[in-house]
């Protein structure tokens, strides 16, 4: 197994798309042709290990660009990597707007904007028509925090006011703020996770970033900048396009140039007309300011290095001819496969299958294998296994080289990934869901019992302010929870319909309940005990471990097993293996993968 840095070392591939680079000797653009599958990616890669200073790939659409940031995860882990995508916010109608993006773009013209940066960006047409922020005014509407430092809280409600930030109860998404005493939570729209300011009096003591799910920290800081939503307020004074941010001559691969402008160009009449038709009273920001005009981009694109990739040859480059087909279908066919594998060898080709998924290599190794011991051959004298993925495979003729990809080979569908929402996996409330409850909502306390939700209440602790879930017992008792002990409540769950007891703060009813609910699981639990001892006694049949056949039929289902669905079919197949009886449910939602 290879990881990347041998990757490079052994694929000549990169050497030779080196040499082609060098013609270009950086100083003209050009037009590459004859790339296929993901071999760009490769070519980035050189563009990477021959050039520093940042690179703008400009792909013909978001999917697109999508799957080229993922080959370039997993080609160049250490390089930083951004990816720029449109804001989804239509023009003069200021609600419909999606954060997650505006706060995306932001924090790439974050990076970007600083000295020495290093990375590449990846976008696609839709979002260069949008105008952003100017470089100068970025820098100056910024807040920078250094820990140690005097700042008033004041100063930072100040702030934040002034550039729209919302004061809430606690921070959900980005544009959003709390202040609870000496602690000021900040969302800004450049960073992933929120901030916790921690202040005694007017001094910085902690800066850190939590999850707001869960309120916990994830991180410390001595130095954070505080950015607003740069599509609004003071940035529409000034905008521009995303060149700005860099000199002519950083490289531009562009999937297609004309393609682009007729983007764009599109656009910006779509903004004119939404301008013409807008009824509003207030005076709108002109189109121009908006979005690019496909003149500005055109212009703009000449004075850069481009180097075009796509079908259509807009501004007639010089050409730097590649020589490369497509991974062929082989339809699951792996006896075809490995006949073809056999004749690239004879050849001198080198073959190299590519995937991240430890299991669908060892189905394929397990069938080469299977196929090949009459020849008393194994897998790794026709292919090599490279421990990482691609999006597209491809085979070079100039350097003899090809790359094969597991889910082309088991014609699986192979989606992109780009930034989730994180998500918690256990059952304790989060801050969204408590924003959720209705006061009279029954929840459970894992110490004091069953009791209704009173809403949020700020109490004055020791001085400080700090915020609170009001819980009601029986008798109308009170019981104040800090958001820092959310793990200890839950919400009530029982037979529908059904309406559950209060319980009495200081009673010993729910802990009776509690220790007679530890004796029945118990009870239930000696009888089990003794029923598996008397299952485990006996004997069953015991299935054969699976071979080609079985993985060659596993391979041929067309999507990727979840890391659940991967563990269930190995608990399932131990199981059956022993001689033992199986004593086990597979069980799920509708349409979650319990056939196969």
């Amino acid at each position: 197994m290879l990881n990347f840095v041998a990757l490079f070392k052994i694929l000549n591939i990169i050497d030779f798309f080196d040499t082609a680079l060098s013609s270009a000797n950086f100083q003209a653009s050009h037009r590459f042709e004859g790339l296929c599958g993901s071999s760009l990616s490769f070519l980035i890669s050189s563009f990477r290990q021959k050039k520093t200073g940042p690179i703008i790939v400009i792909a013909s659409e978001k999917e697109k660009a999508a799957y080229i940031l993922n080959d370039l995860q997993s080609l160049l882990p250490e390089t930083r990597l951004c990816f720029f995508p449109e804001s989804y916010r239509v023009p003069y109608q200021e609600e419909k707007t999606t954060n997650a993006n505006i706060q995306e773009r932001t924090e790439t013209l974050s990076l970007i904007s600083k000295e020495h940066f290093n990375g590449i960006v990846v976008t696609y047409p839709q979002a260069l028509a949008e105008k952003v922020a100017a470089r100068q005014k970025l820098h100056q509407n910024t807040l920078q925090v250094k820990k140690g430092e005097k700042l008033s809280v004041d100063f930072i409600q100040e702030f934040l006011d002034a550039y729209h930030f919302k004061h809430v109860d606690f921070v959900f998404e980005p544009g959003q703020f709390s202040i609870r005493g000496g602690i000021i939570d900040i969302y800004s729209f450049a960073n992933e996770y929120p901030y916790r300011l921690e202040l005694f009096g007017n001094d910085v003591e902690a800066i850190k970033t939590f999850d707001p799910a869960s309120q916990l920290s994830t991180a410390n800081y001595d130095f954070i900048t505080i950015i607003p939503n740069t599509n609004e307020g003071v940035f529409l004074e000034q905008k521009g396009i995303l060149f700005d941010y860099f000199d002519a001559t950083t490289p531009v691969l562009i999937e297609d140039i004309q393609y682009t402008l007729d983007i764009v160009k599109k656009r910006l009449e779509k903004t004119l007309l939404a301008c013409e038709n807008w009824q509003g009273e207030i005076k709108q920001v002109p189109p121009g300011q908006l979005n690019a005009s496909a003149e500005e981009i055109e212009a703009v694109l000449k004075q850069f290095l481009c180097f075009e990739f796509g079908l259509n040859n807009s501004f007639n480059l010089p050409v730097i001819r590649f020589e490369q087909t497509p991974q062929p279908s082989f339809q699951k066919n792996f006896e075809w496969l490995i006949t073809h594998l056999k004749e690239q060898k004879t050849k001198g080709y080198k073959n190299y299958f590519l995937t991240d998924n430890s299991k669908q290599a060892e189905r394929l190794i397990t069938i080469f294998n299977d196929l090949l011991v009459k020849e008393h051959r194994t897998y790794d004298t026709l292919i090599e296994y490279v421990n990482l993925t691609v999006h597209e495979g491809f085979i070079d003729h100039q350097t003899k080289t090809g790359i094969y990809t597991d889910h082309q080979i088991f014609e699986r569908y192979h989606r992109f990934k780009l930034k989730e929402v994180k998500r918690r996996a256990d059952e304790a409330f989060t801050i969204k869901e408590i924003l959720m409850l209705n006061p009279g909502d029954y929840v459970t306390h894992i110490d004091h019992g069953i009791g209704r939700f009173g809403g949020l209440q700020k109490l004055n602790v020791n001085g400080k302010i700090q915020e609170s879930v009001r819980l009601v017992f029986k008798d109308n008792d009170i019981l104040y929870v800090s958001i820092h002990s959310l793990h200890r409540i839950s919400k009530y769950s029982g037979k529908e319909g059904q309406v559950p007891r209060i319980d009495k703060l200081g009673s010993t009813a729910w802990n009776t309940l509690k220790q007679k609910t530890k004796r029945n699981v118990k009870a239930v639990a000696y009888d089990l005990i003794k029923l598996y001892a008397e299952r485990k006694a006996r004997k069953g049949w015991a299935f054969m471990r699976d071979n080609y056949l079985q993985h060659e039929l596993e391979a041929s289902f067309i999507y990727e097993d979840t890391p659940d669905q991967i563990k269930v079919t190995a608990d399932v197949k131990k199981d059956m293996e022993k001689s033992n009886p199986m004593d086990r449910l597979v069980c799920g939602d509708v349409g979650f993968g319990k056939t196969e």
